[in-house]
């Protein structure tokens, strides 16, 4: 944990999670938008999000990554900061509207490219690296979270600083030219995105929007009120399920948040949209963006497709569908009726994917990858590898076992079935396969093993 703290790359990250509810929520207001609660500004931060998203995947086909040298983020950085002097100076001179749109969307597209960013140097570490920098990160939002109750105009001054803070921090310790992420390795897997895995993320995303809108309607003092208190339910929360599972735990976290979105629904069905609907709705959220940016940098690490694709594609699909849950808030604003049929149609598609959508097997299946050999080849190939890591390491028959079907994506349960053990027992083999082979997940465990193909 001190690690992760004393990195500039936690820092920067924890800056860029404040800088972006401030940018979303707070930058409305100098630009005299009608609104209780910013929500234009909130569907305008992820209409300008999706249009950055549709020309980074177009130029992903020629380059696999961003350029890793200094230009981009001191780049980003002085555009966020001067567009923001441009809407602090609304105060003091009548600025044309279009330049207010302009200098916002300047500013919300230097925070997005921010984001690119720090994706791809999250995606150069180890993942065990990788926790240990969003769980600092995490930390120090949270000690930032008082920030949000200053006046505007002092909010905008912060959101300077968070900029050229930013943008500094990037420039530490980034080689110059171009990172090679694009090539194909014998580590690389095949990553195909699963239509009902994307599809499960898209409807918690519009849930939440959609949610949040409805509550910010009802309750507008308890918007930046419980904050701290939700991210630190939501690191906890994403904390234990690391321990308990002994690795990156997608599926149950992915779940987790389903289960407190829905929640909030079903309190907002019931006519209760109080503090602890809000909270629910938001740990559930917070929880979701801690898993999304592991989940990014795991599969930038490992998976054949260009990262920079990656980060567009699941960036176009949390920005587009954070619009349509907007959206939606806004056309049914005031209509109960409406509002109620539109909250229980996703709080009923949410069990739906929690059941049948983010099962272990498909999320890990889908975070394993397919070998670019053919499958019976590799299978033997893998199963060799598998038995050289098992005799290197002095595992014993019953964990080898375990590391076959464990490799292959199985999840515990599924193992435990297989081999007539318990699911608790399975998990205790796998921590010993960590300790004795000296590596912390399973993508560390496959590149371990694909390792002895180089020897």
């Amino acid at each position: 944990m001190c690690r992760g703290i004393a990195s500039p790359l936690s820092w920067c990250l924890g800056f860029h999670v404040v800088l972006t509810e401030v940018v979303s929520l707070n930058y409305t207001g100098a630009m005299n938008v009608a609104s209780s609660y910013s929500a234009l500004g909130v569907l305008g931060y992820s209409c300008i999000g999706v249009v950055l998203s549709v020309v980074l995947i177009i130029a992903s086909i020629r380059r696999p990554v961003l350029p890793a040298n200094a230009v981009l983020p001191i780049a980003a950085g002085v555009v966020g900061s001067g567009c923001t002097v441009v809407l602090l100076m609304q105060g003091l001179t009548d600025l044309p509207h279009g330049a207010r749109l302009a200098s916002y969307a300047g500013a919300v597209l230097s925070v997005e490219l921010l984001f690119y960013l720090i994706l791809g140097r999250l995606r150069e570490l180890p993942i065990a690296r990788v926790k240990e920098v969003i769980v600092a990160s995490a930390l120090i939002s949270v000690a930032l979270v008082p920030l949000y109750r200053v006046p505007n105009r002092y909010l905008m001054l912060i959101g300077i600083a968070l900029f050229l803070l930013c943008s500094l921090l990037l420039c530490f310790r980034i080689p110059c030219g171009c990172v090679t992420g694009g090539e194909v390795s014998p580590k690389k897997r095949r990553v195909r995105f699963p239509g009902k895995i994307l599809f499960g993320v898209a409807l918690i995303v519009v849930s939440f929007a959609f949610s949040q809108s409805q509550l910010y309607f009802e309750e507008v003092g308890i918007v930046t009120g419980v904050i701290a208190l939700t991210k630190i339910v939501a690191l906890i929360i994403f904390a234990c399920i690391l321990l308990a599972v002994h690795d990156l735990g997608y599926a149950r976290s992915l779940k987790t948040t389903v289960m407190l979105i829905a929640s909030a629904l079903v309190f907002f069905l019931q006519g209760d949209s109080t503090l602890f609907a809000y909270a629910l709705m938001a740990t559930g959220y917070s929880l979701f963006e801690l898993v999304e940016y592991m989940a990014l940098a795991d599969l930038a690490s490992s998976s054949t497709v260009p990262p920079l694709r990656i980060f567009a594609v699941v960036n176009l699909v949390v920005n587009g569908c954070y619009a349509l849950g907007s959206a939606l808030g806004l056309f049914f604003d005031g209509v109960s009726v409406e509002k109620s049929m539109v909250a229980s149609i996703l709080l009923v598609l949410l069990v739906y994917v929690a059941v049948w959508h983010f099962t272990e097997e498909r999320v890990n299946d889908f975070f394993a990858g397919e070998l670019p050999a053919s499958a019976e080849e590799e299978g033997s190939r893998q199963f060799e590898r598998e038995a050289e890591v098992a005799r290197r390491y002095r595992l014993t028959s019953r964990e080898q076992e375990i590391l076959d079907l464990y490799a292959r994506g199985r999840s515990a349960v599924f193992i435990a079935e297989q081999l007539s053990i318990s699911p608790a027992t399975v998990r205790s083999h796998v921590k010993h396969i960590y300790e004795k082979c000296l590596v912390h997940s399973r993508q560390e465990l496959l590149s371990l093993i694909d390792g002895q193909a180089l020897e």
